[in-house]
Formats: structure tokens, sequence, C-alpha cells
């Protein structure tokens, strides 16, 4: 019987140990984690192929057709209209613009992950 009380005091004991202990807090820190570095060459410059355009008008269609005959070149036509070619030169704006937009993208994108080495480096 003695065995029992004192198991029972033992158990009794270290519950009321436990709960009368400290609680600990917990402590958070943030840390600030780098971005990754973007690492995107630049781009290769755009070389452009050369064009020849002729003008073929009803004066000079013999003359050209001629000329083309005697290089051995084979004789095609491709038309367009004064409309066409404007609808060309616009598209070809367009073109121009949109890829000078996505220069200024890649050049952000390149500034907000590799700049803050450049900010760092100030301070």
């Amino acid at each position: 019987m003695n065995w029992k009380i004192l198991l029972s005091s033992i158990v009794i004991l270290m519950t009321l140990t436990a709960c009368s202990s400290s609680i600990r807090e917990i402590m958070t820190v943030k840390t600030e984690v780098k971005k990754p570095s973007l690492n995107l060459p630049n781009p290769d410059p755009l070389v452009m192929k050369e064009v020849k355009w002729v003008v073929i008008t009803r004066d000079n269609a013999e003359q050209i057709f001629a000329e083309l005959e005697s290089k051995g070149e084979p004789i095609a036509m491709f038309g367009m209209t004064t409309d066409g070619y404007e609808n060309l030169t616009l598209n070809m704006q367009d073109i121009k613009a949109y890829l000078l937009e996505q220069k200024q993208i890649l050049l952000q994108y390149r500034e907000y992950y590799e700049g803050e080495d450049k900010d760092d480096a100030k301070e």
C-alpha cells in the first residue's frame, strides 16, 4: 500500500511541477532573403538582311525584266498598292515600338533583381 501512495505522490508532484514551470516566449526573427540574380544575357543585336526594292512602272517594266534575264535571275513580280505599302511601314513601326517596350521591360527586371546590389554598395 505504501508503494501506491508513493507512486501517486510522485505522479501528483510531477504534474504540479510541470504546470508551475514558466512558459518560454517564442521569438520570431525576420531575415531578409536576397533576390536571385536574373542572369539574362543581353540579346544579340538584330542583323537585318538586305532587301532590294525595285519600283516597276509601265515605262521601265521591259528594261527591268531584261536586266533580270541578263543576270540569270528568275522573273517574279510582287505587287503592292500604296495603301499596302503604308500598312507595311506602319506594321514595321509597331514592331519596332514593341521591341523597344520589351527591351525596357527586360531592363526593369534587371534593375529589380540586380539593382539591389548597387544600393547595398552605396550604403
